[in-house]
């Protein structure tokens, strides 16, 4: 009874928390792709020479709002032969996207635990083939600018493979999702606050 009656006064707290879905265990794969296709920019960590590198990039999860559960990226032609592929990670924040987190005047600090975090982590590689269409499609309808970027630069389509997923949300509650070749979650509580 006593929690039953404080839900909506923390709920209040961050109205940015209504507008995901369910919290349960079974919705973490939607609200992370929910995040994702709200989102247009992360943090995306690769390494080099041993360190972790962080830079800000743009993103595609799809066209509208019709999430693909794909990642897809513009980014300059890193020298990796056409198949090979690093690793990387990227991050996004519920603040990114939602006046409730992390934005002057609000009550909610980004790095505050009812703010979303999530880190989907897999190996980027170039796409080839009907993927750059479909790549390109999805990242020039959430981000037209990209259709006039410089030819000269090297911008080439890439997918962020994903093999990882972990999000941080709701009273400090982080839960890591993995996937499989079939695509089933498995869930692993690895914290509760």
């Amino acid at each position: 009874m006593l929690l039953s009656s404080l839900l909506p006064a923390v709920q209040g707290f961050s109205p940015g928390l209504a507008a995901f879905p369910s919290q349960s265990a079974e919705a973490k794969a939607s609200s992370a792709r929910y995040a994702f296709n709200r989102a247009g920019w992360g943090y995306l960590t690769t390494l080099n020479k041993g360190l972790p590198v962080a830079e800000v990039a743009s993103f595609s999860d799809g066209v509208a709002n019709a999430s693909t559960g794909r990642l897809w990226f513009y980014m300059m032609d890193p020298p990796l032969e056409p198949n090979q592929g690093y690793a990387a990670a990227i991050t996004v924040s519920e603040a990114s996207y939602n006046a409730t987190c992390g934005f002057a005047g609000t009550l909610v600090d980004p790095e505050d635990p009812r703010c979303a975090k999530i880190t989907i982590s897999g190996t980027m590689a170039k796409s080839e083939g009907d993927d750059i269409a479909t790549g390109k499609a999805a990242l020039f309808a959430k981000h037209p600018q990209m259709k006039s970027w410089p030819d000269g630069h090297g911008f080439v389509v890439h997918e962020l493979k994903i093999t990882d997923v972990s999000l941080s949300l709701t009273l400090a509650l982080t839960l890591t999702l993995t996937l499989t070749l079939t695509l089933t979650l498995t869930l692993t509580r690895i914290r509760s606050g």
